[in-house]
């Protein structure tokens, strides 16, 4: 153990330090600082490391120490040591929660093997120390010596009295009587004996305080431990509603990009279609009622001329008047000579008017037949037809952007997701689960949170119970000292009381 000595303290997470590195030097180190600053934090640290916070057994057990130095804002509890020995240098790493151990040689680059359930194996290995030799030889607390020689020697003076001596009984019993003046009495509240009763009286009485404190403690460290469960608990029912909505969207979103990608295909096999009908560009369904009227127009027209022929009563007049004439007359020759040309004036007459009008309708429907294309009315027919599918592609080509318009504000997720919900799948009623345990979380978090605070408040009080009991132990020791000298002094006069027959006084003083 003499080649023994430690380079670096690495306190990862342990009591309020937080990622903190010591640097030592072979030789004498000196660590100082403010009362509550850390000092007796770094020294169980050590003890930590090399025996873990097991009592000095050799499985885990309950330890006032492991709970105290616990970090409340981080679940990591561990630390390592860099240490030089047998001329190498080891690292010893050391998990406080678990209490498990892992001792590295840097300089071979290997870990040193020991029992796993032994957790003082790091110090028993190094050290060549058991944790109870350990706590026995390495003391942080000062040790007080006052007179324990000084007594023995009164002691050893008066049992064995030497005849030799010029002995004063007056002289020595006022020395004792000095002596017994210095310690004090019960009453004597300025000298040590008293200072010591009444120093005993307070502490047991902070000690008594901690102890019920510590109950109390234990029940709201306890209450943290739940605390901190359920917040997993809720935090893992969050993930897991939030990981489900998010899915969900992800799969809405990701059938949104199919249904984009669909309808951008769709569009152009439209827009593909669209070219083949270019002769409809500028052509509307106005068009078609206007050729459709041209053409019933000409229909018309050859109803009404038929009709005409059938039942003008205008030939049948003029040839009553003239059969007329020729009978007033008597001159058949006046019939023929005036019946002929008057019928022939009248046919051609009409025939021109008819023939003026018909080709009229006939070159206005040629050209509307031109601008669609078609060279007769089947063609034209046929234009129609094609026309309504020209209109039904339109139709489909703007519901086509319509719904792309619409999709192209909403969120859409490239990869194809495989998310199987229920056929009821209600999002609004998950969302609102989700936000009641958010809202619960949140709370519970509040609360945790200021249990922390109270606890944080109280450990500083309970975290000197051990030293409460090591000062109560000292000044103990110390009254038990007094007491016992203030006896020795007592037996001291008794015995000079009871030999001083044997003494040639001295009286002189």
């Amino acid at each position: 153990m003499a080649n023994l000595y430690i380079k670096e303290i690495n306190l990862i997470s342990f009591g309020h330090f937080e990622n903190k590195t010591i640097y030592l030097t072979n030789g004498f180190n000196l660590i100082y600082g403010d009362n509550e600053s850390g000092k007796s934090t770094i020294l169980d640290f050590i003890e930590g490391v090399f025996y873990g916070f097991d009592q000095g057994k050799s499985k885990i057990n309950f330890s006032y120490k492991k709970e105290k130095y616990k970090p409340l804002g981080s679940f990591k509890y561990r630390g390592s040591l860099l240490i030089s020995a047998f001329n190498k240098d080891y690292r010893i790493f050391r998990n406080f929660d678990s209490g498990e151990y892992e001792i590295y040689d840097l300089e071979n680059n290997k870990n040193i093997e020991g029992k796993k359930s032994n957790l003082n194996f790091p110090g028993e290995y190094f050290l060549k120390l058991n944790y109870s030799l350990y706590k026995s030889l390495i003391n942080k607390q000062q040790m007080q010596e006052t007179s324990k020689d000084a007594k023995k020697k009164i002691i050893d003076f008066l049992k064995n009295p030497s005849s030799d001596l010029d002995f004063s009984a007056l002289k020595a019993k006022q020395n004792i009587d000095d002596m017994l003046k210095k310690i004090g009495s019960k009453r004597a509240y300025t000298k040590p004996y008293a200072k010591n009763l009444k120093k005993l009286e307070k502490k047991e009485e902070d000690l008594s305080y901690i102890k019920s404190l510590r109950k109390s403690y234990e029940k709201d460290l306890s209450s943290l431990k739940k605390q901190r469960q359920d917040i997993k608990d809720i935090e893992k029912d969050i993930s897991d509603l939030k990981d489900k909505t998010d899915k969900y969207r992800k799969s809405k979103a990701s059938y949104n990009y199919i249904e984009e990608k669909s309808r951008k295909d769709a569009l152009e096999v439209i827009n593909r279609k669209l070219k083949n009908y270019s002769e409809f560009k500028d052509i509307d369904q106005f068009y078609f009622e206007k050729v459709d009227e041209l053409i019933k127009r000409k229909n018309d027209y050859y109803k009404e001329s038929k009709n005409e022929d059938k039942k003008s009563p205008f030939p049948l007049v003029i040839a009553l008047i003239i059969i007329l004439i020729s009978f007033v007359f008597k001159n058949l020759y006046i019939l023929l000579a005036l019946i002929v040309p008057i019928f022939m004036k009248f046919y051609q007459d009409k025939n021109e008017d008819d023939s003026l009008d018909l080709n009229n309708l006939n070159n206005r429907i040629k050209a509307e037949f031109i601008k669609v294309g078609a060279k007769n009315k089947s063609q034209y027919e046929n234009k129609k037809v094609e026309y309504k599918d020209y209109k039904n592609l339109l139709i489909e080509k703007e519901k086509n952007m319509e719904i792309l318009s619409i999709l192209d504000k909403q969120e859409k997720y490239k990869e194809d997701l495989d998310f199987e919900y229920e056929e009821n799948f209600d999002l609004e009623s998950i969302e609102n689960d989700l936000r009641i345990k958010e809202n619960k979380f949140e709370s519970i978090r509040k609360k945790n949170l200021n249990l922390e605070k109270k606890l944080a408040a109280v450990e500083e009080d309970i975290s000197k119970e051990n030293e409460l009991v090591e000062d109560i132990k000292n000044i103990k020791s110390k009254i038990s000292d007094l007491e016992l000298e203030i006896k020795a002094a007592e037996r001291a006069i008794d015995l000079i009381d009871s030999l001083k027959d044997k003494f040639e006084y001295n009286k002189a003083i």
